[in-house]
């Protein structure tokens, strides 16, 4: 009999089990105390949650067909019995991991994750963005200088976006209600997809298909009855600004979404909330002239994700806006 000895076989060996069909109580409760054991097998596991999610994103990768394809042609050669089957779905995640870690283009990034956390906890930096593949079957997109910590127990799924913006697909479990909190607001969904933005303004809430329900919490973690609980469709969008009314609108879900392509959509925006949203995603920070005319200028198009250089060009193309370098990576525009 093979037996799973390393935490990267085992981690293996769970990401196939916490995906397969049935997957009971039982076992979720038995992968949370394996992955509670050590950093060791936190860290494992959340290498092949990377790679898994990088993978599902890629699959036309010519490194990822070649892999499957040598995959394909050893299961034809031999005939395995069940414990060689197990260590040979290992194997392969171990190498679907190793293929991740070559692989560093813009559209491969990687979430960071922070040892000796718990729960754990995933970031990640200017201009990046990661795809998380979680223990339940949920894929969570994180954005640019975001953090998020995912606590999963075989009773509560329960995510707390610290900063940044992140993108989850719920996998449906009626039993374990999926909960993301937010600077005081709480999101319970079982089985949806929805688009979640924090930063100094406040949160923001965007349904993409499915329903949630979003109420306020307290210090405590327990609801604070302040407001009513709202719930949310697929189109609309809940805006919790800091200090202000919630108000629930309806959503340009493309628009919003669009950062995952490493795109932002503009449409008649300030100049000053464009820079604003351009800087996220720079070290190089674009700030705007004290001038009222100027920072109200109204832009629209489309522009890459940390794409200053042709962001300028277009500004002074068609607005005849000008570019200053200052020092510290700062750019001053002009009329």
């Amino acid at each position: 009999m093979e037996v799973v000895r390393t935490p990267a076989e085992a981690a293996a060996y769970w990401a196939m089990r916490m995906n397969a069909s049935p997957c009971s109580p039982n076992d979720r409760a038995a992968f949370e105390a394996w992955r509670a054991e050590s950093e060791a097998n936190a860290a494992a596991f959340a290498r092949v949650e990377r790679a898994l999610g990088k993978v599902d994103l890629h699959v036309s990768h010519p490194d990822i067909i070649a892999l499957a394809q040598g995959i394909a042609e050893s299961t034809q050669r031999r005939r395995f019995g069940p414990y060689t089957v197990l260590a040979l779905v290992a194997s392969t995640l171990l190498c679907v991991v190793g293929i991740a870690a070559l692989i560093r283009s813009p559209e491969w990034p990687g979430a960071n994750i922070v040892r000796g956390s718990a729960p754990l906890t995933y970031e990640t930096a200017t201009g990046e963005r990661s795809s998380l593949r979680l223990a339940d079957g949920s894929t969570v997109t994180l954005n640019t200088r975001s953090r998020l910590e995912v606590d999963f127990t075989s009773l509560h799924r329960t995510l707390r976006l610290k900063s940044g913006q992140a993108l989850f697909e719920v996998a449906h479990d009626v039993d374990r209600p999926f909960v993301v909190e937010a600077a005081g607001r709480r999101i319970v969904a079982t089985g949806t997809a929805f688009d979640v933005r924090l930063d100094a303004a406040g949160v923001q809430v965007t349904m993409i298909e499915g329903h949630v329900s979003v109420d306020e919490i307290a210090g405590d973690g327990a609801r604070a009855q302040r407001e009513p609980k709202e719930n949310l469709e697929a189109g609309q969008q809940l805006i919790a600004a800091f200090g202000q009314p919630v108000a629930v609108n309806p959503a340009d879900v493309a628009r919003t979404t669009s950062w995952r392509e490493g795109r932002l959509v503009f449409r008649n925006d300030r100049l000053e909330d464009v820079l604003n949203e351009m800087n996220r995603y720079s070290d190089i920070q674009l700030i705007a002239a004290d001038d009222p005319v100027l920072r109200d200028l109204r832009i629209s198009g489309v522009f890459d994700t940390g794409g200053t250089a042709s962001f300028l060009l277009a500004l002074d193309t068609a607005h005849s806006v000008q570019a200053r370098q200052l020092e510290n990576n700062h750019i001053l525009l002009l009329r």
